[in-house]
């Protein structure tokens, strides 16, 4: 009879904490259980709640590294139950001083736990991958080229990071045919790996070959190469056919003579030079962006201003050559000033013609808006004056150097 006591008090005693461990457990298997909660579930007595904690989705990255370098074996052990592995515990793990972690590590490339980890976008910066690879060598498997492949089609990975992978695996064509595929490869590392095909053609043709297949395939579609007019210009990747369109535009047909796309930046101060002496020549006053695939022309519109003030305002039957304003020039100063961005497009007109031509206040031409000047436009009016002379003056150039202001 006292017995039986003894047991009813003991299990009555059990009870709350059998409870307790049972609600534990079920907040560490919730989704929505915040990441303080978890941190105290790590801590918990009961070695179950602490490992369904350490696999909830919400556990900090911080957190797990720590628990990597721990003493608690059987936290440790779990950590190869999660979907993937930081790099940094991976670090950690493949130095531990017990046998059995150590065994766990070095079986990891042959399990898919460290490629789940590369498309997750764990290893996304030069530092972690090399850190990656310098793990994986030391476990000596034959398994890191597959790794190594799946690191290198992961569309996750930065510019930077692609670029030092085509300049570290020059023994490897089968990991640059990865990068040729890999929808974040940028176009200078694409120019590296045309370089890298010509190097391997003498060792193995026929790798060199499909690396230049699937760079060419793959060029197309490459993120497009950023360039200004005059450098694309100059460098031979596009021709250009420039004509007018009165006063406040002018037309460009842009035609690549390359095989990956570009983006073309017409800045303002491009100077456009009219094949015509009774023609004024014209300068940009805004930024176009026109994008250009290979092998195709694209046309578009450029907003620009007159330079000038007394020739002829361009017609389409007007072409243009392409040049640029000095960059210290006053011109170049005004066009590129913000404030000039926000004028009127009379008021920028005559601001420009104030620099290219010197009028006095008198010698300004009658401007209409849109159809270009004549005897029916207006000259500027007070107000428009005043607006001139303070625009010039924000862009930073003293106003009465020029004889409007004197």
């Amino acid at each position: 009879m006292r017995l039986l006591t003894v047991t009813r008090i003991i299990g009555i005693m059990l009870i709350p904490i059998l409870f307790g461990c049972q609600s534990d457990l079920e907040k560490a298997q919730d989704p929505n259980t915040s990441s303080e909660d978890l941190l105290s579930l790590l801590a918990h007595e009961n070695s179950e709640v602490r490992k369904t904690a350490l696999l909830h989705s919400n556990l900090p990255d911080e957190e797990l590294i720590k628990v990597a370098g721990r003493q608690d074996l059987d936290l440790k052990m779990a950590l190869f139950q999660r979907d993937y592995l930081l790099v940094p515990c991976l670090k950690i793990l493949s130095k531990d001083p017990n046998y059995k972690i150590r065994c766990l590590v070095a079986g990891l490339p042959n399990d898919s736990i460290v490629l789940r980890g590369i498309e997750a976008g764990q290893v996304n910066t030069p530092e972690l991958l090399f850190e990656l690879q310098a793990i994986l060598d030391s476990m000596g498997t034959d398994a890191d080229s597959n790794v190594l492949l799946t690191l290198c089609s992961n569309p996750q990975l930065s510019p930077e990071t692609l670029r030092k992978l085509a300049l570290s695996q020059e023994s490897d064509p089968k990991i640059l045919i990865a990068l040729a595929g890999n929808s974040s490869t940028p176009l200078s590392t694409f120019f590296l790996l045309q370089k890298k095909a010509e190097l391997i053609k003498g060792k193995n043709k026929e790798l060199a070959d499909q690396l230049d297949r699937a760079v060419k395939k793959s060029l197309p579609h490459a993120a497009p190469l950023e360039v200004g007019l005059l450098e694309a210009i100059n460098k031979g990747m596009i021709k250009v056919k420039v004509t007018g369109a009165g006063l406040e535009s002018i037309g460009i047909e842009i035609e690549s003579q390359v095989e990956f796309n570009l983006e073309i930046e017409i800045q303002p101060g491009i100077l456009f030079y009219s094949n015509s002496s009774s023609t004024q020549n014209m300068i940009s006053t805004g930024t176009t962006t026109v994008t250009v695939e290979p092998e195709l022309s694209v046309s578009t519109s450029v907003n620009v201003a007159c330079t000038e003030m007394d020739k002829d305002t361009p017609e389409s039957e007007n072409n243009f050559t392409v040049g640029q304003a000095s960059k210290v020039s006053d011109l170049y100063r005004l066009v590129n000033c913000p404030k000039f961005s926000n004028a009127t497009f009379r008021v920028q007109q005559y601001s420009v013609w104030t620099i290219t031509d010197n009028p006095a206040t008198y010698e300004y031409v009658g401007l209409t808006s849109g159809f270009g000047f004549d005897s029916f436009g207006s000259e500027p009016s007070e107000d428009e004056f005043n607006e001139i002379k303070t625009l010039i003056k924000e862009c930073g150039i003293n106003p009465y150097k020029y004889e409007a202001f004197k």
